[in-house]
């Protein structure tokens, strides 16, 4: 029971922390102190933290009695995978950040990133002990269950920002200001949920390729891995970040969404391909006598 209300309660903390962060429960904020602009927290409600922190322990606790051992030990490890995965979406975005702020003209807004990535980790944990409970602490197999890993991580890294505008265009009074913002926001963020389910299904399908029917765990989790890695890079290469980096000059990133996807195709089925070789001799060595 231990872990499975650890587990929870850990989600319940990222998720009150990200609800805290996008209702500016918890604000950070510049401030001129002493003659020099600073970075201040402001805590000015802690409640939704304490709330997630509560629903998650009273879930965890229920999830030990509702489910088989083996389902709560699939929540525990797709949550520790989850959050590797919302780790490697943030980390290849703080890469992207830095990198934008000392090649070209772009202000870092912490408010804004923090409450983002905190999204991010959220929603990939949420995601990751969900799979792992449906699939009884074993990697999914096949094209289809691949496809839905890689499109859960395409969501994990766009549903933080379509949620943030939502919120935004909720609170416009104006219908035809809204009725304009819609397409021009949304569009743009269902690249990586595309991308990322695309990039899954073709490795799942060159595995599926180069490999007998019966495989054993190790090699599902090379698979499960090659998958990973393949969709967080096509994801990240196909953002609209990632090309405001390596093309500050272009304004219509934003709307070349073919573009986009192709160049996220190709990135993340080569780290896939590449992380599947390397992975795949690294099980035949270690399968040796």
């Amino acid at each position: 029971m231990l872990r499975s209300v650890i587990t929870a309660t850990l989600l319940g903390i990222l998720g009150g922390f990200w609800v805290a962060l996008l209702s500016d429960g918890i604000e950070v904020f510049q401030n001129y102190v002493e003659g020099e602009w600073r970075y201040q927290v402001a805590f000015n409600s802690v409640a939704p933290v304490i709330v997630g922190t509560v629903i998650g322990a009273l879930a965890g606790a229920n999830i030990r009695f509702a489910l088989e051992p083996k389902r709560v030990d699939g929540l525990v490890r797709g949550a520790l995978v989850g959050a590797a995965v919302g780790a490697l979406l943030v980390l290849a975005q703080v890469v992207l950040v830095v990198l934008a702020a000392n090649f070209s003209d772009y202000r870092v807004n912490y408010q804004s990133l923090l409450t983002r990535f905190s999204g991010i980790i959220s929603i990939a944990v949420a995601s990751g002990a969900s799979i792992g409970t449906l699939t009884r602490n074993r990697p999914p197999a096949g094209i289809m269950a691949n496809t839905v890993v890689g499109t859960l991580i395409g969501v994990s890294f766009a549903l933080p920002v379509i949620i943030t505008v939502t919120l935004i265009i909720a609170s416009e009074p104006d219908v035809q200001l809204v009725g304009y913002f819609f397409p021009l926001y949304f569009m743009p963020f269902l690249v990586s949920p595309m991308v990322g389910g695309a990039v899954a299904a073709v490795i799942a399908a060159v595995v599926g390729r180069l490999t007998p029917v019966h495989s054993h765990d190790s090699h599902d989790k090379v698979v499960l891995t090659a998958v990973i890695l393949g969709a967080v890079a096509g994801v990240t290469a196909s953002s609209t970040s990632f090309f405001y980096v390596i093309a500050p000059q272009a304004s219509l990133v934003p709307v070349m969404y073919e573009f986009r996807i192709v160049i996220g195709l190709f990135i993340g089925v080569a780290v896939g391909i590449a992380s599947l070789a390397v992975g795949r001799r690294v099980a035949l060595r270690q399968a040796q006598p």
